[in-house]
């Protein structure tokens, strides 16, 4: 509940989508005028209006993880850990709009190509900016993903 009460998360049970199709989704606002809105039963996200970084105050931090998605976004945060969300891969050069002198970016991409790919430009840009990066291994959130399945069914067994 607090985290959907810091990023401004909504719900909608039947949120209207391409040709009149419904689907429940959670609705994550990115910017006054920018949303990203994801189907809680389908695998089906999109993104409307100019896509905006997720959490930018969180660059003011000592550290901060950067990561494509928002949902990754909400799910560092909540752990305790500053965490700004691309919304895509594409907007890596918009962290650099803000003041990134006194932060350490942890670059926690995706596994896959584009995650790879965003991976090496974030790090060229934070050697252009002089920004001090970490760089967490390949997939990470792969491996996280694996480890919290394993201890959910660990916990009901």
């Amino acid at each position: 509940m607090q985290t959907q009460r810091k990023f401004h998360c909504g719900y909608i049970a039947e949120f209207t989508y391409k040709n009149n199709q419904s689907t429940p989704a959670v609705i994550i606002p990115t910017s006054d005028y920018s949303f990203m809105w994801r189907s809680t039963t389908e695998n089906i996200k999109q993104k409307r209006g100019t896509a905006r970084i997720l959490n930018p105050q969180a660059l003011e931090n000592e550290y901060c993880f950067v990561v494509e998605e928002e949902i990754d976004c909400m799910s560092i945060d909540e752990c305790g850990f500053a965490c700004v969300g691309l919304g895509s891969a594409n907007n890596i050069s918009k962290i650099f709009n803000y003041d990134t002198s006194g932060t350490v970016i942890i670059i926690a991409m995706d596994g896959d190509f584009a995650g790879a790919k965003a991976t090496r430009e974030l790090e060229k840009l934070c050697d252009e900016h002089k920004t001090p990066y970490i760089t967490a291994f390949p997939d990470v959130w792969g491996i996280v993903r694996t480890l919290t399945n394993f201890l959910q069914k660990t916990i009901r067994n």
